[in-house]
C-alpha cells in the first residue's frame, strides 16, 4: 500500500511539474511501458522493466519522438 501511495504522489508531482514547466520549455515524455506483464512493485523484475523501457524509448526516438506533437499530460495519465 505504501508503494502505491508513493507512486500516486510521484505521478501527481510529475503532472504538476509538466504543467508548470511546459509554459517555459518543451516537455517531451516517452511512452509509458504499459501494459506491464509484471507488477511494478515486483523488484525481481527490475532488469526486465528497465530493458523494456529502453526498448520503447529507443523506438519512440526512432519514430521522431523528439518532434513532439503529443500532449504530455495525456501520456502520463492513462487507464487499463
Amino acid at each position: 500500500m505504501g508503494l502505491h501511495v508513493l507512486n500516486l504522489f510521484i505521478t501527481h508531482r510529475l503532472i504538476r511539474d509538466i504543467e508548470t514547466f511546459s509554459q517555459r520549455v518543451q516537455v517531451l515524455i516517452p511512452p509509458a511501458a504499459c501494459p506491464l506483464e509484471v507488477s511494478p512493485f515486483d523488484f525481481s523484475a527490475t532488469g526486465e522493466l528497465m530493458d523494456e523501457a529502453a526498448r520503447r524509448t529507443s523506438a519512440w526516438l526512432t519514430q521522431d519522438g523528439l518532434e513532439g506533437g503529443d500532449d504530455p499530460i495525456l501520456t502520463v495519465t492513462h487507464g487499463h
